[in-house]
């Protein structure tokens, strides 16, 4: 706890989502790369968060930077996540703190005005968007220091488990089964339909875990499902993070939007790679055989440690806002 020295993650998740476990991961990939060797990360995750913030709250000096897990839970949809957060932030009001980036969706505008008066009393508060629709929001509406980048996750490196396309297998249907769900059950029988004319094999993946996905387990869960995506011929999803794996893979993905802006939002950022597309029932049956026929899979590396610089300054400077980067 030498000053200046640590820096706390705090409200990493362990649930079974693992599209959430790659944001913590990746988080703590970026912190390490970003800080010097002798600065010490501390990860506190969100069950301990709450039940230990009193000790928290007298280990962590008003000098302590600290960071708040990122993801797509601002709003009146995750209620749990977005109270426990307050929480966090009105323990340390002096802290300077950086909410890494998010997804802000509010379906009630009565409950994005009384977040964003709430939000307006931490002026050491940074709230980082990941995509363009949030960015807005947060601008037009919050009194604190608002950046874009992309999510997290698209920092991490490739993984070229499978580079040649003749050893990938058949077709993955990856679909979200909660309350961001919004993909009609008729659009999964039409290309399910289309799969089987074209005698194309497919199977079911999710991006769920069946155990708690706790700290010591989580790099094995999510490099496991990354080879599972690599070693698709294709993907067609609705998760934002079954996106992002394919990115990382190199996997041709369909991809399909939820019920909010966070999946198309996160797209704009990859969209010149050619083996990514937003999917369109209407021409789903040309779509498929499209995306199986590509001859190379271009990566193009669109997300680099510029996209990242902002966070980077504010936390490496101790969170001091700096100009013209």
């Amino acid at each position: 706890m030498k000053k200046n020295k640590t820096i706390f993650l705090l409200g990493t998740p362990v649930h079974e989502n693992i599209g959430d476990a790659a944001i913590a991961y990746a988080e703590l990939k970026y912190l390490k790369n970003i800080l010097p060797k002798d600065n010490n990360i501390i990860e506190v995750d969100q069950n301990h968060m709450i039940k230990y913030l009193a000790v928290l709250k007298k280990v962590i000096r008003s000098d302590t930077r600290l960071i708040l897990h990122g993801g797509g839970n601002m709003g009146d949809e995750w209620i749990k996540e977005e109270e426990e957060r307050r929480k966090v932030i009105k323990a340390f009001a002096n802290n300077k703190m950086i909410i890494f980036p998010q997804t802000i969706h509010y379906q009630d505008k009565e409950n994005l005005l009384e977040s964003a008066k709430f939000y307006a009393k931490f002026k050491n508060l940074t709230i980082v968007a990941r995509e363009k629709k949030s960015f807005e929001i947060l601008k037009k509406h919050y009194k604190n220091e608002i950046i874009l980048t992309p999510d997290i996750v698209l920092s991490l490196k490739s993984y070229n488990y499978i580079n040649d396309i003749e050893k990938r297998k058949g077709c993955l249907l990856c679909y979200r089964n909660d309350n961001e769900a919004a993909m009609p059950a008729q659009t999964k029988r039409v290309i399910e339909n289309v799969l089987r004319k074209k005698e194309i094999k497919y199977s079911y993946t999710d991006m769920i875990s069946q155990n708690q996905i706790l700290a010591e387990v989580r790099k094995s869960v999510i490099v496991n499902k990354l080879k599972e995506f690599a070693g698709a011929q294709l993907v067609i999803t609705d998760r934002l993070h079954g996106m992002v794996f394919c990115y990382l893979t190199n996997t041709p993905c369909i991809v399909f939007s939820n019920y909010n802006h966070k999946v198309l939002g996160t797209y704009e950022w990859i969209k010149d790679v050619n083996y990514i597309k937003p999917g369109d029932v209407e021409i789903i049956e040309q779509q498929i055989p499209e995306m199986l026929s590509l001859k190379e899979h271009r990566m193009i590396h669109v997300i680099n440690e510029e996209c990242y610089k902002e966070i980077e300054m504010r936390i490496v400077h101790n969170g001091e806002k700096i100009k013209n980067i």
